[in-house]
Formats: structure tokens, sequence, C-alpha cells
């Protein structure tokens, strides 16, 4: 039988604190703490590579965020 794992084993080292996928699917925005801020990054899911990532200073935090959809005509 298998051992039972802690709950807190899943959230201790948690790299994300909250994900929105892109309206065209193709990038995710998340938020990370870094040292005493939270920042906001956004990925491109392709290739996970990074591609912004935006700090607003010394003990400050992004509470929350949303796409917006762009109409181009």
């Amino acid at each position: 039988m298998a051992a039972d794992i802690p709950v807190r084993d899943f959230f201790e080292h948690r790299q994300f604190s909250a994900m929105k996928i892109s309206p065209d699917g193709k990038h995710v925005a998340f938020t990370y703490q870094e040292e005493t801020e939270v920042k906001l990054g956004v990925m491109r899911l392709r290739d996970q590579s990074v591609i912004s990532s935006f700090g607003f200073g010394n003990n400050m935090h992004v509470l929350n965020f949303h796409w917006a959809n762009m109409i181009v005509c």
C-alpha cells in the first residue's frame, strides 16, 4: 500500500500563484513571488518560454489580472 502524501506537499514549493490562459490559447499569464513582491509573467505555451515579466516594486503584489481581447479591423 502506498504511503499518504501530506496535502502541504502539493503547495509548499509552488512556482505560480495564479494562472490564466489567453483567449487564443497560445499564452498563459501567471503570478509568482520573487523576494518581497508578487510579479506578473507571460509564458508562450508552444515552447514554455517566459516572454514578459512585470514587477511593480518592493513589497508590491499583483492581486488580480485579466486578458484583454483585442479585435483588429
